[in-house]
C-alpha cells in the first residue's frame, strides 16, 4: 500500500492488492528458505520440522505446494456478507492513516523542480 500511496493511486481493496502480489511469487521464492530442518534456535526445545513433519506423514515440498495456492476454489471471504463493500471502507480507513501518520505519503515534486521543467 505504501508504493501505491506513493505513486499517487489509491487501494480500493487491499486485500485484492495482496492476493495479486502474492499470485506472483513463486512457491520457490517464497518458500525457499524454510529447510527441513529449520528454523533452528538455541533455546529451542521442538524437533526439527522434518522430524515433526516425517510424524504426520507429511513432506515439506507437498505442504508449499498446497501453501502456494493463492486463489483456493472456495474461499473464505463468501462467508462475509457484503465482503467487497467491506474491503473497500477498511482499505479506505487504512489509507488514511497510514498518510495522517506519514508511513505513507504520496510523492510530489519539489516546487522547483517543477518550475525547472
Amino acid at each position: 500500500m505504501k508504493e501505491v500511496i506513493g505513486e499517487g493511486q489509491i487501494v480500493t481493496n487491499a486485500s485484492l492488492l495482496f492476493a495479486n502480489i502474492a499470485s506472483q511469487i513463486s512457491a520457490a521464492d517464497a518458500f525457499g528458505d524454510v529447510s527441513q530442518e529449520g528454523p533452528i534456535h538455541p533455546t529451542d526445545t521442538h524437533p526439527p520440522l522434518s522430524t515433526r513433519l516425517r510424524s504426520l506423514n507429511f513432506d515439506l515440498t507437498d505442504l508449499t505446494t498446497d501453501a502456494a495456492i493463492t486463489s483456493p476454489e472456495t474461499s473464505a471471504i463468501h462467508l462475509v456478507d457484503a465482503a467487497d463493500a467491506l474491503e473497500g471502507e477498511l482499505s479506505e480507513i487504512v489509507q488514511a492513516l497510514m498518510m495522517k501518520s506519514g508511513e505513507a505519503l504520496p510523492r510530489t515534486e519539489s516546487v522547483t523542480a517543477a518550475a525547472t521543467a
